[in-house]
């Protein structure tokens, strides 16, 4: 059987839960930080992608991926409205989810993209080089991959690619919702990002700055301020 998507980070609180979308890795562990920045009142999970483990394969379509995420979320009993998160490209994957539930007449209260670029559309697909250096950038200086086994890195680089070219063939529709960037980085790439997302979130678009780098953002201190603002969003109702 496989495993089911949905991830508890922190299962206990009275608030509203909040979901997360892994990155391009598969994981959701990168959202422990964040989980405990929540604190212990804030029920946080993470939807977590398919081929980590040995009997998986990975998916390679964001709509398969956001369909499967949309089931999962209607079977934890939780029932809408429902939160959404993602960092980096688990932005993207949680927009698609966000618009998959609102097509089904269900209601997406919070979704908040985290330093996520907006997606271009189809393009043409990378070289295993291309894909390996790619890993190699994401992976950056971790300590935990100089230990991993052969066998596991060729699974995780597998999930990474499937990813990759799985947001290279994705093209986009209109999100008819309201959307939260927390956008780090300099004010041109700000600039060009949110012009972007509000062609595709034409009804509504909050961008608010937060500390940090793409990969700082997610740990402290910087996440201590994403879980402010995301406390604040889900108390007043987003």
């Amino acid at each position: 059987m496989t495993p089911e998507p949905l991830v508890p980070l922190q299962q206990h609180g009275g608030a509203p839960p909040l979901y997360c979308t892994h990155a391009l890795g598969g994981a959701v562990f990168l959202y422990l930080e964040l989980a405990r920045a929540l604190g212990p009142d804030q029920p946080c999970f993470g939807l977590q992608a398919r081929g980590l483990h040995r009997s998986e394969a990975p998916r390679t379509d964001v709509e398969e991926m956001a369909t499967a995420y949309a089931a999962a979320l209607r079977r934890c009993g939780a029932g809408p409205p429902w939160h959404l998160v993602g960092w980096s490209w688990g932005g993207v994957v949680a927009l698609e989810v966000a618009r998959r539930l609102r097509e089904a007449g269900e209601p997406v209260g919070m979704l908040v993209l985290i330093d996520t670029l907006p997606p271009r559309g189809r393009m043409e697909p990378a070289s295993a080089d291309e894909v390996e250096a790619a890993f190699q950038h994401e992976l950056g200086d971790d300590p935990a991959a100089r230990r991993w086994s052969e066998p596991l890195r060729r699974r995780l680089l597998d999930v990474f690619s499937s990813h990759l070219h799985a947001l290279w063939n994705y093209e986009p529709r209109p999100y008819d919702g309201m959307v939260t960037l927390l956008q780090t980085g300099e004010a041109d790439r700000v600039a060009s990002a949110r012009l972007a997302w509000l062609r595709l979130c034409p009804a509504g678009l909050r961008v608010v700055p937060v500390p940090g780098d793409h990969y700082g953002v997610m740990g402290p201190p910087a996440v201590a301020h994403v879980a402010e603002v995301l406390r604040a969003l889900v108390l007043g109702g987003a």
